[in-house]
């Protein structure tokens, strides 16, 4: 409400051009309908700011490219894999062997363009059962005794219910692609919310036998237990 406030003063001002600088553009997961009856909210916050008078938008890494054709303004999508690439090799000792990973299907190709500026291999985590994950967890919980899963659930703080998994689990619903044993990973993704998607993918490597992880991210949201369950990681 702030922004579309400023541009209405920059417009009544009678600005000659109004442009907008957001990092992070609002409801950008809201680029479809997820029900039948549910609002494409990213289309509507696009509407809005061209309503209130904008006529060039800046955003950094999108979560998806097609939110540029909301707009019938010229729109500037920024990328950020320069910036990752200059802080792995100023920051990261021996990052010449370690792997770029990519949590799941969605981010395999800024992974691949990571990998392939710093000359690195590429693994991913297919994680396409994540509903059946859900499901079978809970199932799987209710059947069993507690008390006998004590040891072997992934202990994390207040989790969201997809994340209530065993061990066993895990490396029977998420598989890998590519040999990430004894090396160090770099897991990039776009944005990092409920944490649900990194904790799975930590998880995972973890299982394989990874070294360090270093977690790469353009947006930071951290909604809810995210940031107690990434610190609780033990890699």
């Amino acid at each position: 409400m702030e922004l579309l406030l400023l541009i209405n003063s920059c417009k009544l001002a009678s600005a000659e051009s109004i442009t907008v600088v957001t990092p992070y553009f609002p409801y950008s997961k809201g680029d479809q309908k997820s029900s039948l009856r549910s609002p494409i909210t990213a289309k509507l916050v696009a509407n809005m700011l061209k309503r209130a008078g904008a006529n060039h938008l800046m955003m950094l890494d999108p979560h998806s490219p097609q939110l540029e054709g909301f707009f019938d303004h010229p729109v500037d999508c920024l990328k950020v894999e320069p910036l990752f690439c200059r802080w792995i090799k100023q920051n990261i000792p021996n990052w010449r062997d370690c792997i770029v990973v990519s949590p799941d299907e969605g981010g395999a190709k800024r992974s691949v363009m990571i990998a392939n500026s710093l000359g690195l291999e590429f693994a991913m985590i297919h994680n396409r059962h994540k509903k059946s994950l859900k499901k079978k967890s809970i199932v799987s919980l209710m059947t069993r005794d507690i008390d006998d899963l004590s040891d072997e659930i992934v202990q994390v703080h207040q989790p969201p219910e997809e994340l209530q998994l065993t061990h066993k689990m895990v490396d029977k619903f998420l598989k890998i692609s590519g040999d990430v044993s004894g090396l160090n990973c770099i897991v990039v993704d776009d944005m990092i919310d409920s944490g649900s998607t990194i904790r799975l993918a930590l998880e995972v490597l973890n299982s394989h036998g990874a070294g360090h992880v270093y977690v790469f991210a353009t947006h930071g949201i951290f909604s809810g237990p995210c940031a107690q369950i990434l610190l609780e990681s033990p890699n």
